[in-house]
Order: structure tokens, then sequence, then C-alpha cells
């Protein structure tokens, strides 16, 4: 039996998804890195220290139970963001950036899960590589 349908449709497959994924990796590797510096730096300059988000209905009303607030460190070091929702789901997620301005560490938690994600740039600031590693709460990492 021939390998070469197998093949062929694995060609097909990966000439039609690859684009997509590429397009992926470039949105939220290197355009969402770019814009978060680029939003960080704005925060700073500014001085903006902490954030408060509300939501709202269609009709204009306050969203009952949502709350989402950022509060940078005195350094501008460090964003913490603190989620609930009316379910009672809460959720931290913590920014860490360099001297430079750069975001080379976020950890992502909730009751049941802990999410690392670590960054690397060049020096003209592309991301050369994001590592995740993440874990229910009680069990051991897994990098990806």
């Amino acid at each position: 039996m021939s390998n070469i349908p197998f093949k062929l449709a694995l060609l097909t497959l990966f000439s039609f998804t690859g684009p997509a994924m590429y397009a992926q990796f470039y949105y939220q590797d290197i355009l969402s890195s770019k814009t978060n510096h680029e939003q960080y730096g704005l925060y700073k300059q500014q001085k903006i220290s902490r954030i408060i988000i509300k939501s709202s209905e269609a009709d204009g009303s306050a969203s009952e139970g949502f709350s989402l607030e950022q509060s940078f460190n005195a350094g501008y070091t460090q964003l913490k963001s603190s989620t609930s929702l009316k379910s009672g789901t809460k959720s931290s997620l913590v920014n860490y950036y360099n001297n430079t301005g750069y975001l080379y560490r976020t950890v992502d938690s909730t009751d049941e899960s802990v999410s690392i994600y670590e960054y690397a740039y060049d020096s003209a600031g592309n991301p050369v590589s994001i590592v995740n590693t993440s874990r229910a709460v009680g069990e051991k990492a897994k990098t990806t």
C-alpha cells in the first residue's frame, strides 16, 4: 500500500492551514506584543496607575456582578488585573515588565489553574520565544 495519498492529504492540509497558523502566530505573538509595549509606555508616561473597567448591558445599565480592576506597582514593573464574575469565578493576572518596558512574564491564575508565560525578545524588541507552563491547582506543571 502506497503512502502517496496520505502524503498528498497532509500536503493539502498544510497548504490551507499553514498561512492561517502563521497569521495567528503573527497576531498573538508579534502584534499583541508590540501593542502591549506601546500601551504600557502610554500608561507609564501618563502616570496612570489604576484602571477600573465597568461593563454594561445593551440597554446601558450596569452589568451586575462583573468587576475588573488593574493596578501598577509604584515602579511600573508589575500590572495586576483582578476579575470577578457574577458566577463567583475570580481570576488574577500579573504582568511583569523589564526596565525597557517589555513584558517578560505573565502569571494567570484562577481557583482551578495557573499559567505562566515567559517572554524573550531580540535587540529590536521582537519576540523570539514564548514559553507557557500551565497546571491545574495541585498538579505538576506542563510546559508548551
